[in-house]
């Protein structure tokens, strides 16, 4: 920047001077002028090499490399023509164009490379917010857009950045579908944070890793004694109403089970014994809803026993009070006081 002002200065202390000069000149004054207009006439040569050498290896160079070059011609414009000085703001103008779509589409807040980063491929991105995404095709077109361009713009690197990372989550996801491989699918699904891309099957693969899940849970409860709160509001979750009970065991016996205790409850609030389990200090469950879970299971503290066995109807029978009567499937725990 200093050269460039000192170049400046020296042009405009040379111009001034032969245009003020009204009287025939020393040859010490003119062997200084042209000093001067020479070292002129070699920023103009140099700045339009410079130039010329970026518009022609334009994917070389970035936004910044040319908008320095337009800053040094402006300055030189004021004395001496540039043709090359229109082309650069041209350039420079597609550019802005280029880089401020790409951020109202994409959503971004800035968007810059790296620094220390002579290979220009890394770029810090910050949004506006998370979850928005775009569909693959826009980010295509934008990307093929942003190929015409005679600059770099680091817009356009992070548009090939998410391509590049679409194509390879799309591939380790196959590959980890076709393995049956759960745990690396789950982890494929949370890569997707840093995508902004919408992509092709994702949904329906989240579909699956929640039904997985969810089918990894209730097989867990098959084995073991689990509170009926749980079992209710497992059957509740959104993902359970997309499974088929009579493909899935595993939701069909806890349906089963959790039907058996609600009978079970049902008798015990019509009988003489339901004023036992009362119980006015303890703090109502609730379940996903917000809806108290004693107005769904008469607020017992009961649990639901594993699929009946011979002797499920005894383990019943042995955790209920004497004075109440016990049923297959269902386990009741008297309230403390």
């Amino acid at each position: 920047e200093k050269e460039r002002e000192a170049r400046t200065a020296k042009w405009e202390v040379s111009t001034s001077a032969i245009r003020a000069r009204s009287t025939p000149a020393s040859i010490h004054v003119l062997r200084q002028q042209l000093t001067n207009i020479q070292a002129q006439l070699d920023a103009v040569q140099d700045w339009n090499e410079r130039t010329t050498n970026v518009l022609k290896t334009g994917p070389e160079h970035d936004w910044h490399e040319l908008k320095e070059l337009e800053r040094e011609g402006t300055a030189l414009a004021v004395y001496v023509e540039l043709p090359l000085l229109e082309e650069v703001r041209g350039v420079l103008f597609k550019a802005h164009q280029y880089r401020e779509k790409v951020k109202d589409v994409i959503g971004l807040v800035s968007c810059s490379f790296r620094k220390n980063d002579p290979t220009k491929t890394h770029v810090n991105a910050k949004t506006a917010g998370k979850g928005h995404k775009v569909p693959l095709k826009t980010l295509e077109e934008l990307l093929i857009q942003g190929e015409k361009l005679a600059i770099s713009v680091p817009e356009r690197q992070f548009l090939r950045n998410q391509l590049d990372k679409t194509t390879a989550w799309k591939e380790m996801t196959r590959t980890a579908v076709d393995e049956k491989d759960l745990d690396k699918t789950k982890e494929f699904i949370d890569d997707t944070k840093d995508l902004y891309v919408e992509l092709p099957g994702f949904e329906d693969l989240n579909t699956q890793v929640s039904a997985s899940n969810w089918i990894e849970k209730a097989e867990k409860a098959q084995g073991r004694v689990v509170k009926a709160s749980y079992a209710y509001s497992l059957l509740n979750d959104p993902v359970a109403q997309n499974l088929d009970a009579e493909r899935h065991q595993c939701k069909k016996d806890l349906m089963d089970r959790l039907s058996k205790a609600l009978e079970w409850i049902e008798a015990i609030q019509a009988s003489h014994f339901s004023h036992i389990w009362q119980d006015e200090d303890a703090e109502p469950e609730k379940d996903r809803s917000g809806v108290p879970i004693s107005t769904q299971l008469g607020g017992l503290p009961l649990s639901v026993l594993p699929s009946a066995t011979p002797s499920s109807a005894g383990a019943a029978a042995a955790a209920a009070p004497e004075d109440v009567p016990a049923a297959d499937g269902v386990r009741v725990t008297r309230p403390q006081r």
